[in-house]
């Protein structure tokens, strides 16, 4: 589950960059595309762990999963309202998953699990 979230916030946050060189300066475009990097290599990660597991990612998120309204804003205005709240719930999440992996780690290690 996871895994799907984080899809999902990538692509929002593709979306965001994409515009970012369309529409305005580019002048966010280097913090745009550390986040972006830094997504994807969580994303790499969590997919090694997976796969290491012998699970699967059952569905993979497709990029329709952003409803195209939110990817023709034109108005400056809306499209940075879109990527507030894209970058917003991107960061809880993320602060969400930290406190998860951490309590899980600090169970395999309370447990003796090295992990």
């Amino acid at each position: 589950m996871d895994y799907e979230h984080l899809s999902r916030i990538a692509v929002f946050i593709e979306q965001v960059s994409v515009d970012e060189k369309n529409y305005d300066y580019g002048e966010f475009s280097s913090f745009i595309e550390t986040t972006e990097n830094a997504l994807y290599l969580h994303l790499c990660n969590l997919q090694i762990v997976i796969h290491s597991l012998h699970s699967t990612i059952s569905d993979y998120v497709k990029r329709d999963v952003m409803d195209a309204s939110l990817r023709t804003l034109t108005k400056r205005s809306e499209r940075y309202m879109r990527d507030f709240v894209i970058f917003h719930t991107a960061k809880h999440f993320g602060k969400y998953l930290e406190e998860k992996y951490e309590d899980l780690l600090r169970s395999y290690v309370i447990m003796g699990i090295k992990p």
